[in-house]
């Protein structure tokens, strides 16, 4: 995907290239095994330690790698060229096949092209590494094969083994048998490249769009202050229950795990105490093992003190998600923004329904805050379609398709509402046949355990009397004649309100009540 958020200008150019409508096209897999026929054993043994382990590499002897009766050559040079790390099982009939070399070849020159490829070479048998050097006996082979197929280039063939003697390699000699230099090897990957187990984002309507906001915003903030997110990049994300804060964190944990080889850390507030948070921080952040994490972290302050310790080496993005008014969420956020250093072009992402909570609370600029993107008129047509099992547009009626635009029409509040826009796809129901208009009304909501209706509930309940008063009162008695903010300010202070001292002081109130139920 991405290489580098430092140059800012290419950084923005390369927005538009990422994603052509399919922002989920992430490598299908992270690892590749590349052997020769005689350590296929050796090769899927490994394959499987590492599955283990929630990896699946690329292996030419399973069917999600190499599917029966499809061209091969390109899906072998395809996963070759994208991915994170190539485990390079080296041995004398490596070096004297073909298809071997030429997947080291892809791998020489994608590590060329990007430096977020790594190579880990392992020496199998008694090949030692003096024994790249000499490239003269190979290349009698190379040469024979140079002659009848056009992608063989010796030159090209000799700098890749070459390649390899600078890099660090364990070797088969050091070890005290297979299952000891596996496990090596399975130790190794772990601490390079975190188990992949996340959500899926594959149904998330607005993927591209929300990315391009969000990622944007990053690219024209610099750098983090000494007191705040040092060497990081920091944008905090606010809006009410529903609008897709969450999501928005799941989405760029999913599309920029590429881009920062798995150190990426979705920390959801709410969800677990303290130290289960630091837990899945350290292993996803650092590559800590879950061993190490289980037997060395006994409480916060180990957790942190790792932290602090292993964040400077790697970059990495955070979503630090639903910040809420709990003293306790803040500390531990306050902790990741202020206490800790980071590596250069970091990204930070903070989200709370409150802008005071991120601006007044943790200290996050205002300029470095923005209001949940809210999707797109398109995509929440496709919200409500695909919320119902519908593929698309094409299958309704021409009135049916009106009732659709009415209903997305009702869930635009200044932009278009997610978890509204499915309550009332809920109230529509999965036959189009059966759609009335009469039957769209979200105040009377027949699904009212819905997770909206609780939530706003929540919202209101937090005010305070005399912003409670002032909510119903606009949300009840607003005229129709009232078209603008300032009116409506008027109004209020003529009418329901008198005891306000000042326009200016109507004013701030509804600011405030425009940014709690945004």
């Amino acid at each position: 995907m991405m290489q580098n958020l430092q140059g800012l200008p290419s950084f923005r150019s390369r927005l538009d290239q990422e994603f052509d409508g399919h922002p989920e096209r992430l490598p299908k897999h992270k690892i590749f095994i590349s052997h020769s026929g005689k350590q296929k054993d050796f090769a899927e043994q490994l394959c499987k330690d590492l599955e283990a382990c929630n990896h699946f590499p690329f292996f030419d002897k399973r069917p999600h790698s190499l599917p029966k009766g499809q061209e091969f050559p390109s899906r072998i040079f395809k996963a070759a060229s994208e991915c994170f790390l190539a485990i390079v099982l080296l041995s004398e009939d490596f070096l004297n096949s073909k298809w071997p070399l030429l997947e080291l070849v892809a791998f020489v020159r994608a590590k060329k092209a990007s430096q977020n490829v790594q190579i880990l070479p392992v020496l199998l048998g008694s090949l030692q590494p003096h024994d790249l050097k000499d490239t003269a006996k190979l290349s009698k082979h190379w040469k024979k094969w140079a002659k009848c197929d056009t992608r063989i280039h010796c030159s090209e063939l000799k700098a890749a083994v070459r390649a390899l003697k600078v890099v660090n390699m364990l070797a088969q000699s050091k070890f005290d048998g297979e299952v000891a230099l596996r496990s090596d090897i399975v130790s190794t990957v772990l601490s390079m490249i975190p188990p992949d187990v996340r959500p899926d984002v594959s149904h998330v309507q607005g993927k591209e769009h929300l990315y391009k906001e969000i990622m944007t915003r990053f690219s024209d903030i610099g750098f983090g202050k000494s007191h705040l997110c040092k060497n990081a990049r920091i944008v905090g994300v606010y809006g009410i229950a529903g609008v897709g804060k969450s999501t928005m964190c799941m989405v760029l944990a999913h599309l920029l795990n590429r881009e920062f080889q798995g150190r990426v850390c979705h920390l959801a507030f709410g969800s677990s105490n303290i130290e289960l948070q630091l837990h899945l921080a350290l292993r996803q952040l650092t590559g800590a093992s879950q061993e190490f994490v289980q037997r060395h972290i006994n409480n916060a302050a180990e957790g942190w003190t790792c932290l602090k310790e292993r964040m400077p080496r790697q970059r990495v993005f955070l979503a630090l998600d639903n910040e809420s008014d709990k003293p306790q969420s803040w500390e531990m956020a306050k902790n990741f923004l202020y206490g800790l250093e980071y590596h250069v072009n970091s990204i930070v992402l903070v989200t709370s329904r409150s802008k005071d909570v991120l601006e007044k609370v943790l200290g996050i600029p205002e300029s470095c805050c923005m209001h949940c993107p809210y999707v797109t008129a398109e995509d929440a047509v496709k919200i409500v379609l695909d919320h119902n099992g519908l593929q698309n547009i094409e299958v309704l009626t021409e009135e049916q398709r009106y009732i659709l635009h009415k209903a997305v029409e009702m869930c635009d509040f200044g932009g278009f509402h997610p978890m509204a826009l499915k309550v009332l796809a809920t109230q529509l129901g999965r036959n189009p046949s059966s759609w009335r208009l009469s039957s769209l009304r979200v105040s009377e909501a027949s699904d009212r355990e819905h997770m909206l209706f609780t939530q706003m509930e929540t919202i209101f309940l937090r005010l305070s009397d005399e912003m409670r008063d002032m909510f119903m009162d606009i949300a009840l008695f607003t005229p129709e004649i009232v078209s603008n903010v300032n009116e409506l300010c008027l109004w209020l202070m003529n009418t329901l309100h008198p005891g306000c001292e000042s326009l200016d002081e109507v004013r701030e109130k509804v600011k405030f009540l425009m940014s709690v139920i945004r």
